[in-house]
């Protein structure tokens, strides 16, 4: 398997870790050891995968094997291929074929990983269609890595300076400290911001409502530093899959959205549980320029000294690395005692 042991080189197959030489190859691993990655909010299920797409894993199974890495109690982390393992749980195949990470070199989540497949995505995996063969080393000044890909008899070279690589990301939340049933609350959101030095793909802002305690009333989008178009998406109660609120709208607009149960057309009991900002790729300083906010309605019947807390995170991916912030904040709830009060004095 010619195949498998150059693209084991490819990923540092070769390269000794730690004075010990490691080797990759792809190996057949129940599906039911495989866990999503934690910080991935994208939520694959059958029902969004591509019907050609699932009929293929059930017919061949998988071809491009995915890449998990290992961790503790004899399980693996997915790092690229949710989608195929889906596709294979939905066709009922019980193993996949997989590309085990049990070291990391530095560098591979943030970097390698994306450059491999994109050179591994769109070629057949076979040795008469495919010779990828590679040479991964060590530049003598730190954190500079050549590669050299054959793929179909051309050799393409790419060079990634990630020495200075920095990701990260930010996001700040206020509210209301006090709040009586029937009120109606707001909580600003601030510094949400790419704060890496480098591009961050599917960066998202999302924010998970405390419905045991308010129902969700308004958006107010804000606008942001960098011109895309942006898609909000939301989940209910009664719907765990993100749904379209509001697509294709301009970071230049401050748009208000009405959240309300006539204007989303909810169902009865149905609520509103998270919305979900997806920007797709943003720039190093990505930001709002106007902050967005929410309006909330407190639910009448809380009773005093009631607490509610509301949690917003952001995130972005470079290669296959997610790096995401959260940021709470906590409401009390003031009731005004029913009742007559009791008598003082004489």
């Amino acid at each position: 398997m010619e195949n498998q042991r150059n693209f084991g080189a490819l990923l540092g197959g070769s390269t000794p870790v730690n004075g010990m030489p490691t080797k990759e190859r792809v190996e057949l691993l129940p599906v039911d050891l495989i866990d999503p990655h934690p910080l991935n909010p994208r939520i694959v299920t059958p029902e969004g995968l591509d019907e050609a797409f699932l009929e293929s894993v059930e017919r061949n199974g998988v071809l491009q094997p995915v890449f998990v890495k290992l961790v503790e109690g004899g399980r693996y982390q997915m790092l690229a291929g949710h989608r195929r393992l889906c596709a294979s749980k939905a066709a009922k195949h019980t193993h996949i074929r997989a590309i085990v990470k049990r070291k990391l070199l530095p560098g591979e989540e943030s970097v390698v990983w994306q450059e491999v497949l994109k050179a591994y995505r769109g070629t057949k995996e076979t040795n008469r269609a495919i010779r990828l063969r590679s040479n991964f080393r060590r530049a003598k000044s730190a954190g500079r890595c050549v590669y050299n890909i054959k793929k179909h008899g051309d050799v393409v070279k790419f060079v990634v300076e990630n020495a200075n690589e920095e990701i990260g990301v930010d996001v700040k939340k206020f509210g209301n400290i006090e709040a009586m049933p029937g009120d109606t609350i707001r909580y600003d959101f601030s510094d949400i911001r790419n704060e890496s030095n480098v591009p961050l793909d599917n960066f998202y802002w999302r924010d998970i409502l405390p419905t045991d305690a308010v129902t969700l009333r308004i958006i107010s989008t804000g606008t942001w530093n960098e011109e895309l178009k942006y898609t909000i998406y939301y989940k209910t109660n009664l719907v765990s899959e993100e749904r379209a609120l509001a697509e294709r709208l301009s970071t230049s607009t401050n748009n208000t959205i009405d959240c309300s149960a006539s204007a989303v057309k909810l169902k009865a009991g149905e609520v509103i549980t998270e919305i979900r900002f997806d920007f797709g790729t943003v720039q190093p300083g990505f930001e709002p320029l106007t902050n967005p906010y929410i309006t909330c309605l407190v639910h009448p019947d809380l009773p005093h000294e009631y607490r509610f807390k509301n949690c917003t995170d952001v995130g972005g991916e470079r290669g296959d690395e997610w790096v995401i912030d959260k940021d709470c904040w906590v409401t009390v709830i003031y009731a005004v005692p029913k009742g007559k009060l009791p008598k003082t004095g004489n």
